[in-house]
């Protein structure tokens, strides 16, 4: 991820739509002492963190639904 590029965008949609473009991970992220996946991209955090019990995958389709739905809907 080209950190300059993604800090050029003005708006919250430009933002989301680059972050598609972008690979999904997870991480290993501690909430009231329970480790749960966070969906990052590289070493950036996004704010979507799974429940206990849900797997990656789960954590990163709710990141591309977030990031979708801020970006407008697109994909």
């Amino acid at each position: 991820m080209d950190l300059k590029a993604y800090q050029a965008l003005e708006t919250m949609q430009e933002r989301a739509k680059y972050l598609l473009q972008q690979e999904i991970t997870t991480m290993i992220d501690i909430v009231d002492l329970t480790p749960v996946a966070r969906a990052c991209i590289g070493k950036i955090q996004l704010p979507i963190v799974g429940a206990a019990g849900e797997t990656d995958e789960q954590v990163i389709a709710k990141a591309k639904a977030w990031l979708q739905e801020t970006a407008g809907g697109e994909a």
